[in-house]
């Protein structure tokens, strides 16, 4: 394991756990034609850091949305698209660990995945994902609320889908009216992901490659946003973020894959992270000791306490279904 985690050398432990999407976003600056502008918010009171966030949108002409996350986290886990300045304070009062602003990049969502060996003179996209967001169709009769329960696919997320959309629950969409259940593509969310092989191009692959050469990442899928499949095929999207050595080639969640495929492309992918590891130790690179391991992953989201969050509001009372 430890050969592994001496891939994508700028980040400790390759991306193992607990890296800093600062870190990268500072990084990807150098890549502008691909970057998002990154702005970390230190811990302070809630209103110190309500007026840097106004400061922040006055100086760089940003306006709401914006994009509010923490500095470590992963699978969307805390990832909010705040609306206003109300929403802004809420969010700082349920988390006041170091947090990202980013603006809201509007678009569609893909998960490119890259594997790069040092003596390589160019990266292989390895992967690429469509992100689909979650979708119920309205029948004319019944409010949103009950469209999301009767949908099998958002049901075992309907409890995060429900607070997503509180605002609107009673609503009845007309029939056949399709609506957007959330913005961020992240499968915990009900966000299907699928194959998306039909979108590579020549274009695309000597895009993603650039950011790696660049900044020195050889291992792990951009998250990124495109305006449309047209222009991902052109070469033109923004990375959101990074996701190391622990990310997956997000195709396999493709429905039309099974566990033991699903599992034969997750045995190459670790296979060539092993392999780049390896390449890099050739060359006298040394892997951190298993005590500096083991604190990344004890630090990680995964092993701590859960952020302190307001309970779920109460929805909206659900007018009677009509006879």
């Amino acid at each position: 394991m430890q050969r592994a985690t001496l891939v994508n050398p700028p980040i400790p432990g390759g991306g193992l756990a607990g890296e800093s999407k600062a870190d990268l976003g500072e990084r990807l600056a150098r890549v502008p034609e691909h970057a998002i502008a990154t702005f970390a918010l230190e811990p302070d009171s809630i209103d110190a850091r309500c007026r840097r966030v106004e400061t922040l949108r006055a100086d760089h002409d940003l306006a709401f949305p914006i994009v509010l996350k923490p500095d470590v986290g992963e699978r969307g886990r805390d990832v909010a698209i705040v609306e206003d300045e109300a929403a802004t304070r809420r969010y700082f009062e349920d988390h006041p660990a170091r947090t990202l602003l980013q603006p809201f990049v509007d678009g569609d969502e893909f998960g490119l995945f890259v594997m790069r060996p040092p003596d390589a003179a160019r990266g292989t996209l390895f992967s690429i994902a469509r992100k689909t967001p979650r979708f119920v169709t309205g029948n004319g009769i019944d409010p949103l609320a009950d469209r999301i329960l009767a949908d099998p696919i958002c049901l075992p997320v309907a409890e995060k889908l429900l607070a997503l959309n509180a605002d609107r629950l009673a609503w009845i969409p007309a029939e056949g009216e399709r609506v957007r259940l959330t913005r961020l593509g992240t499968h915990s969310l009900g966000c299907r992901f699928l194959v998306g092989e039909d979108l590579r191009t020549p274009a695309l692959e000597a895009a993603v490659d650039r950011p790696s050469r660049t900044l020195g990442l050889d291992f792990g899928r951009y998250d990124v946003r495109a305006e449309s499949e047209a222009a991902l095929r052109e070469g033109r999207f923004r990375v959101i973020e990074l996701n190391g050595l622990t990310g997956e080639a997000a195709h396999i969640y493709d429905p039309r894959y099974g566990l033991f495929a699903g599992l034969a492309i997750l045995s190459r992918q670790w296979r060539a992270a092993f392999a780049i590891g390896a390449a890099h130790r050739a060359r006298g690179r040394r892997p951190l000791p298993w005590s500096s391991l083991l604190a990344l992953v004890r630090n990680s989201p995964s092993h701590y306490s859960p952020a302190r969050t307001r309970p779920l509001p109460d929805p909206p009372a659900i007018p009677a279904r009509r006879p």
